[in-house]
């Protein structure tokens, strides 16, 4: 078929005389391979002398004198469009869809004049159409779901026996379905590493062969993730003042779908809430903090940053911290601190003791630089901002000190009768409370006992038990001991044993004043005649004047005469008997009263002379009838005495004075 290699044929048309322009038309392709139902587009751009005019410009499938219009072809009627456009000089011919019918020369006939004139040109460009092979296959390895990240190899299969020249892969982009190319060549494969999120859509190949393009079905690629690109937003400026209402919205990017959102606040494991949106309908200081939603699908999680919510609130939370923790010796250096909870901040801070209202300090910290046991008890402070103040609760300050002012008390005052029960307390102060306590003996510092009691017990007194104690209270700070303590015992009898002493010193008495008498009777019987003798004797040598003589209301002038003037004390003493021949002059039982009219009167004696006067002097008797000798012996003026004057003689004793002692005697 000699049409098949028909080109398109340029006419060059030289009209003489007209500045040497010439007719030219070009049609690009000038031969065109189609397959059945695809479309064909044919373009030819044309020149012409300029002083003719166009007048029509057509395409036409016949190449006579007067061709008719192709668009005037019912077989083309719907299937072909035209376009040419004088002012640019080109003309286009679109046709679809092409059949086999169509196959064949079509010319671009153009028409000027000139005076009435014609004149024509034609180019042609030859078509053929034949039978599309099979539409191409698109698959996608692996089968199933695509994770992101994974590799994707997406395969071309044609079906035509015909040669492929190259292969297309484009993407559909969005729901506008923009058209994007992705790969060219001549391999039937496209792959795509480490596929991404961005990479899903709809995917379709085109095989190129001579005759045409054949495209493949779509197929849609689903690139399946966790969610991200999670965030969150707030309703509510971030300030928010206590009591308004807050919300909170999560969005996120994931495919599948997010399945589950979870709202968290910041430092906390638990959920707050769940769903798009979290709401706090009355916002408290609690609620302040940082919030973020964690959306998630069946491939994962994905979080949101967290969203700051700052809410005005008084102070709250204040409490006071003690540096340093634990015990606190006294005399260390003792910090505490206050803090508080507070939007805005708190300015002013207040320190008090429980139980006073004094403002300690205005700072937020209290400090003892030395800190003493008058300081122990308890402590609070008051935090105040813009929006309110708050009390701490009270801490307690207990200060440690070594036990001090250590004392006994004793259950019994003054001497203690033997046999009685005694209890010793040791007491002072000290904290923590004395643990040890150790009783001390202050004889060569004897330790008692040592250990957890505080009382020491005598619970049967003894003598040997007096003295003077102490103790020593220590506990794990220090130790003090206590002023000493005397504990005195008195001897007591019991009423049985001093009924038997009295009746036996009785008894002892009796013996002793029968066994006297007995020897006084001996004793004075010898007596009166010494004495006879001595008077006799000394007669002659003691001179008595009867002026010298005592005055004497009553008595006998010869008992007058027979006394002598005045008897010298050193001539009484040593006118008796020998020592070892005195007896005693009288004996002296118990003495009654103050006076007794046969008693010894001791006016001047001294507490340490003997009592017995009669016995200590060893004074004779004298005569009966010697009454001068009577009265100078019974006035002695050191030693009255009253012993045995007869009835017939009458001395004139002077009164004893109140504080000697009358003792009565018998003879």
């Amino acid at each position: 078929m000699d049409f098949l290699i028909y080109l398109v044929v340029v006419t060059v048309l030289t009209v003489q005389g007209v500045c040497g322009e010439e007719w030219g038309v070009t049609c690009k392709p000038y031969s065109i391979c189609a397959f059945q139902r695809s479309s064909v587009d044919m373009y030819c751009s044309y020149t012409h002398p300029s002083h003719l005019t166009i007048i029509q410009a057509y395409w036409t499938k016949l190449a006579n004198r007067n061709p008719p219009d192709l668009a005037a072809n019912p077989d083309y009627a719907g299937r072909i469009r035209v376009d040419c456009l004088h002012e640019a000089q080109t003309c286009s011919l679109h046709i679809y869809p092409v059949a086999t019918s169509d196959s064949g020369a079509y010319y671009l006939r153009i028409t000027a004049s000139l005076g009435g004139k014609k004149w024509s040109r034609t180019s042609a460009v030859y078509l053929e159409v034949t039978e599309a092979p099979q539409t191409p296959l698109l698959s996608i390895s692996p089968p199933g779901d695509i994770q992101e990240g994974s590799d994707v190899i997406l395969t071309c299969t044609s079906k035509s026996h015909l040669p492929v020249k190259s292969y297309n892969w484009y993407r559909t982009e969005g729901p506008t379905a923009n058209t994007s190319l992705k790969y060219q060549g001549i391999a039937k494969s496209y792959s795509i590493k480490h596929i991404r999120a961005e990479d899903t859509g709809d995917y379709y190949c085109e095989t190129r062969f001579q005759c045409g393009n054949l495209q493949s079905s779509a197929v849609y690629l689903p690139v399946y993730y966790p969610p991200k690109n999670t965030t969150t937003v707030t309703d509510h400026p971030l300030v928010i003042p206590e009591g308004s209402m807050v919300t909170l919205t999560c969005s996120s990017d994931a495919n599948p779908p997010v399945e589950t959102y979870t709202w968290f606040k910041v430092d906390e494991s638990t959920p707050v809430g769940s769903g798009q949106q979290y709401s706090i309908s009355n916002v408290s200081s609690e609620d302040a903090g940082q919030y973020y939603c964690q959306a998630r699908n069946h491939y994962g999680f994905g979080n949101s940053s967290p969203v700051s919510i700052s809410v005005t609130y008084r102070p709250w939370n204040t409490v006071v911290k003690i540096d340093p923790p634990g015990q606190i010796p006294e005399g260390s250096r003792v910090t505490l601190t206050c803090s508080t909870d507070a939007n805005p901040p708190a300015h002013t801070y207040s320190w008090y003791k429980t139980g006073t209202h004094v403002q300690l300090s205005s700072n937020e910290q209290l400090t003892f630089s030395q800190i003493s046991s008058d300081d122990s008890g308890g402590y609070f402070c008051r935090a105040v901002s813009d929006k309110g103040q708050q009390d701490s609760p009270a801490v307690s300050v207990r200060v440690l000190y070594p036990p001090r002012n250590t004392r006994i008390e004793s259950d019994s005052s003054g001497q203690v009768p033997v046999g009685a029960t005694v209890t010793l307390t040791c007491t002072g102060e000290a904290d923590p409370p004395a643990h040890t306590y150790t009783w001390i003996k202050k004889r060569g510092d004897v330790q008692l006992e040592s250990g957890k009691e505080k009382t020491l017990t005598f619970s049967k007194i003894r003598p040997e038990d007096r003295g003077e104690y102490l103790c020593r209270a220590a506990n794990g700070i220090g130790q003090q001991e206590s002023p000493a303590v005397s504990v005195q015992v008195a001897w007591k009898q019991s009423p049985v044993l001093t009924a038997v002493v009295a009746v036996l010193f009785r008894g002892v008495m009796f013996v002793l004043c029968v066994l006297i008498l007995l020897g006084c009777s001996r004793t004075c019987t010898r007596g009166r005649a010494r004495q006879s003798k001595y008077y006799e004797d000394t007669k002659d040598h003691v001179n008595v004047a009867p002026s010298e003589t005592p005055d004497i209301s009553q008595g006998d002038a010869v008992h007058q005469d027979m006394l002598p003037k005045s008897i010298p004390l050193y001539a009484v003493h040593h006118a008796g008997p020998e020592p070892q021949d005195h007896p005693a002059w009288c004996s002296l039982p118990e003495p009654e009263h103050h006076h007794h009219p046969s008693c010894c009167s001791l006016p001047g004696a001294e507490h340490d002379h003997h009592p017995n006067c009669c016995s200590l002097y060893s004074l004779p008797e004298p005569k009966p009838h010697d009454r001068p000798a009577w009265c100078s012996l019974c006035s002695l003026p050191d030693h009255p005495t009253q012993c045995n004057i007869p009835e017939s003689i009458q001395c004139s004793l002077p009164e004893p004075e109140p504080q000697h002692q009358a003792t009565q005697c018998s003879a």
